[in-house]
C-alpha cells in the first residue's frame, strides 16, 4: 500500500515539481490559471442524459436466443465553457470478485459532434446493470499537468437514486 501511494502520488508530484523549477515556474503559473478556470466554471458541467438500453434488452430477443453479456450505454454531457478534452467521463459500478466487492471504472468514449457544448459518450458494460441502482456516471477534470487523477477534487455525477 505504501509502495502504491509512493508510485501514484509522491513520485508524480516530485516529477512535476522538477518540471516547474526547470521551466522557471512558467508551467506552475499555467497550471494555476487552468485550475482557477476549471474551478470557476465547473458548475456548468452537467450530465443531461443517460440511456442504459435496459428496455431494449428486455424486449428484443437475441438472434441466437442467448442473452447478451454486455450492452452499450450512452450519456450526454453539457460542458459550458469547459472543453470536453479537459474532462474524463467514466462509468462506475461494483462487482463481486470472490470476496469483497471491487469498484470498476470504465472510461466513456466521445462520439458524434460537439453541439452547443454538449458531447455524447458511449461505453460497454455488463448487460445486467441498470442506471441508478447498479451504476453511475461521473465527469472529472483532467490535465497532462496534473500529478494524479484527482488533483482537482471536482466531480459531477449522476444521482444513484434515479
Amino acid at each position: 500500500m505504501v509502495q502504491d501511494y509512493t508510485e501514484l502520488t509522491y513520485l508524480p508530484t516530485a516529477e512535476r515539481a522538477r518540471l516547474f523549477v526547470d521551466h522557471h515556474y512558467d508551467v506552475a503559473t499555467k497550471v494555476a490559471d487552468y485550475k482557477r478556470f476549471i474551478r470557476n466554471n465547473w458548475y456548468h458541467v452537467k450530465i443531461i442524459g443517460v440511456d442504459d438500453r435496459t428496455s431494449d434488452l428486455c424486449t428484443e430477443p437475441a438472434p441466437d436466443g442467448m442473452k447478451p453479456t454486455t450492452k452499450e450505454i450512452t450519456a450526454q454531457v453539457l460542458f459550458g465553457p469547459i472543453w470536453p478534452q479537459d474532462a474524463a467521463v467514466e462509468v462506475l459500478f461494483y462487482e463481486e470478485n470472490e470476496g469483497p466487492w471491487r469498484q470498476v471504472i470504465v472510461p466513456m468514449e466521445p462520439f458524434g459532434e460537439l453541439i452547443d457544448q454538449t458531447q455524447s459518450y458511449k461505453a460497454n458494460i455488463p448487460a445486467h446493470l441498470a442506471h441508478g441502482p447498479h451504476f453511475s456516471i461521473r465527469v472529472r477534470p483532467i490535465s497532462s499537468n496534473f500529478a494524479h487523477s484527482f488533483e482537482l477534487s471536482l466531480i459531477t455525477s449522476t444521482n444513484t437514486s434515479e
